[in-house]
């Protein structure tokens, strides 16, 4: 209770000058209460309620107190009438009936104040019309939905917000299966308070894949997970390596799955064809996977989309007819059914679906790393990890280009979503230690072609039986229809669980959808009529009348990153506060890192270092020191970054120095002079491009050599 008054001192110190303001950011902290009839009030009109039964609370206390103190007048007045000797004989009755009236006064005020709090009872709500009501922490702590604070939360749950001070409130292990939706304007936190803090908690047990248009995610939350990756199909050079081919060499169910994916990828387009054009284009890709992954050394797909572009009918015939695989000759065999016409307008198909991976930034991640990308980081992608605890992967697709990256993003999705599913295969229906997956799936609506690569209508009604679950970021429900489609977007939604509404929708549709979810209640309407002259009465009445529990607007007006409305499965609508914001202006580095190209070897631990060269060139390149960011933004730290590389360009020894720590290294070592070091230094070693482009210029002496970072 004095923390609840600090809090409310706290806010009234900031002086709002709006006491309706004021009165609603107390509600949306501590929930004030409401009479049960009347669930539907503002926070003003609970406060000057509630203001009234404490006042009348108070006064009756006060009076009671009166007339204690008057009994205790009477008493001695008494005792000076009577006289002592009169009242000591009488001592019993005197002041038996003094203690009597004091009891009978307190109890008196005791009553009148208990009768204030009944119209608060659940007994007193008309259900007339609906009876909805705020769920209230009791009630969600029974059903599971909260949990003292110093509880904190179990692996596999999802803390949602806070209920007061004392409460956390969560989605337990089997709700959160059954995925959940946010919805709300930009800006009102759904990616840098709701998202980023249910991947940090995430961490503790499960893993997930993320759709991360903006990257902050990956930022913000990436040093939480024991092994993290990234596909960067905005700056490839920053991006791990996949490669889908390597899964197909002779596994005929994996190139089949792949094919189908690479048939199904554009069903927005397909829509009205006839099926068989799918099913023949599936036979196809999958005998096609099949031979290049077997018969190209280190395949990629750019290799597949070449073979269908260069080759003719005749030649695809004869090399996979010659295939000693009786798979690709059974899959190719049902594709040869065709009329040679047929087979050229599926070949054209197909050639269209893969020439993506021919794209400069598909096809550099589709590549295998190089010795140099190891150095950097970069590593490969397993997507068999999924099922290891403490393993992300962030998938960054920039906006408004993910259609051109359909094809590939299906396969990855796709491919994941079947081998959950295959890891899943023959597990009891609780599934024992098998991991949680979790699908992060920020700002969807904006990418449409994603959303048809992944299949969301499809993760979202059976991913539960599969220990998969969804958390999607929405803006509104129109945008859903817009790019999405109303029969795709009530699919999705009809399979969601749990629906959080963020401040500030100004979407009519989302808003009206929202006020349903909370359900109906019944309210009083009071009627009075003033009828002049004297032929008639004045007259009033009250009469019950129906109404949803939160309006329209009441949900619009919510206060901004204070409070957040969440309707889940069977459970009264809740008004929770927000959680903490975890986004900061300098988060914490990921456990691997990547390094741009050209910015030079990965730096390793002094007692570990075993290369002679590297040894001495780490030790010959002073490291910058860190500066601390002024401030939050990705252009205040890219601003910092660039005056590190500058600090470090200007800080770099000159070529005499570093001849003559070379050569005090081969003496210590009795090694023949590093001649051979100098000039891969000075071959392999370039400066950063980038640099190139950089406010101010920086002139090199002649006698330095340069460097990348």
């Amino acid at each position: 209770m004095l923390q609840v008054i600090k809090e409310i001192w706290a806010e009234y110190r900031k002086g709002p000058k709006s006491f309706p303001y004021l009165c609603q950011k107390i509600d949306s902290r501590f929930r004030i209460p409401r009479p049960a009839a009347q669930q539907y009030w503002t926070a003003y009109q609970a406060v000057v309620y509630l203001t009234e039964v404490g006042g009348r609370m108070l006064t009756y206390l006060v009076l009671a107190g009166i007339s204690v103190f008057l009994f205790y007048l009477t008493t001695g007045w008494l005792t000076e009438v009577l006289g002592k000797t009169t009242t000591t004989q009488y001592y019993f009755y005197t002041y038996g009936a003094m203690w009597a009236l004091i009891v009978v006064a307190f109890l008196a005020a005791i009553i009148e104040s208990m009768d204030l709090l009944i119209p608060f009872r659940r007994s007193f709500q008309r259900s007339t019309y609906g009876s909805a009501q705020w769920a209230d922490i009791l009630q969600l702590e029974d059903m599971g939905f909260a949990r003292p604070v110093e509880d904190g939360v179990q692996p596999g749950e999802i803390a949602l917000g806070r209920l007061g001070l004392t409460h956390n409130m969560l989605l337990p292990k089997e709700q959160a299966l059954l995925n959940l939706a946010f919805f709300g304007p930009p800006g009102s936190g759904k990616s840098k308070t709701f998202l980023m803090r249910i991947l940090q908690v995430w961490a503790k047990g499960g893993s997930t894949i993320v759709l991360d248009p903006k990257g902050e995610l990956f930022e913000q939350t990436a040093h939480k997970y024991r092994n993290a990756y990234r596909i960067n199909l905005d700056r490839p050079e920053l991006s791990d390596r996949w490669n889908f081919m390597d899964d197909c060499k002779g596994n005929v169910r994996v190139a089949r799955e792949i094919g189908f994916l690479l048939a199904s990828s554009d069903e927005a387009e397909a829509r009205g064809r006839d099926p068989f054009w799918k099913n023949a284009e599936k036979m196809a890709f999958a005998a096609l996977l099949n031979l290049v992954a077997s018969s190209v050394k280190d395949s990629v797909p750019a290799d597949l989309a070449e073979m269908i572009a260069l080759s003719t009918i005749d030649d695809l015939n004869a090399r996979v007819m010659a295939s000693a695989d009786k798979d690709v000759r059974t899959d190719w065999g049902s594709f040869t059914k065709l009329k040679p016409e047929t087979q050229a307008n599926v070949l054209i198909g197909m050639s269209v679906i893969v020439g993506a991976f021919t794209d400069p930034v598909i096809s550099e991640i589709t590549q295998p790393p190089t010795e140099k990308d190891l150095d950097r980081g970069v590593r490969s992608l397993t997507l068999d990890k999924l099922r290891q605890p403490g393993t992300a992967i962030y998938v960054i697709v920039p906006e408004g280009r993910d259609k051109e990256f359909q094809a590939f993003l299906a396969v990855l999705f796709g491919l994941a979503a079947a081998k959950l599913r295959d890891s899943s295969m023959g597990k009891a229906q609780e599934f024992g230690d098998l991991t949680s997956v979790l699908f992060i799936l920020d700002e969807l609506a904006n990418l449409p072609a994603v959303a048809e690569a992944i299949k969301i209508s499809q993760l979202v009604s059976m991913g539960r039986g599969r220990r998969m679950l969804a958390a999607m970021g929405f803006q509104s429900k129109a945008q859903m229809y817009d790019h999405l489609g109303r029969e795709r977007t009530d699919a999705i939604l009809g399979s969601v669980g749990t629906f959080v509404f963020l401040p500030g929708i100004t979407d009519q549709t989302t808003l009206d959808w929202a006020s349903q979810l909370t359900g109906q209640t019944t309210a009083w309407q009071h009627t009075s009529v003033d009828v002049l002259g004297s032929a008639a009465f004045d007259s009033s009445r009250s009469t019950e009348v129906g109404r949803a529990l939160l309006t329209t607007a009441e949900i619009r007006q919510m206060v901004k990153y204070e409070e957040a409305l969440a309707v889940i499965s069977n459970v009264p609508p809740i008004r929770f506060r927000y959680p903490d914001m975890v986004a900061v202006a300098n988060p914490s580095a990921p456990r691997r890192q990547i390094a741009g190209k050209g910015l030079g070897l990965v730096e390793a631990p002094e007692e570990e270092v075993e290369d002679f060269e590297e040894a001495v060139i780490t030790a010959s390149v002073p490291k910058p020191k860190p500066k601390k960011a002024s401030g939050g933004g990705m252009a205040k730290k890219s601003e910092a970054s660039a005056r590190e590389r500058d600090v470090a360009i200007e800080q770099l020894p000159g070529l005499d120095e570093v001849m003559g720590n070379l050569e005090l290294e081969a003496k210590k070592k009795s090694v023949p002079p590093p001649q051979p070091v100098i000039e891969a230094m000075e071959t392999q070693i370039t400066r950063d491009p980038t640099l190139k482009d950089m406010e101010p210029e920086i002139d090199l002496p002649a006698n330095h050599l340069d460097y990348a970072f």
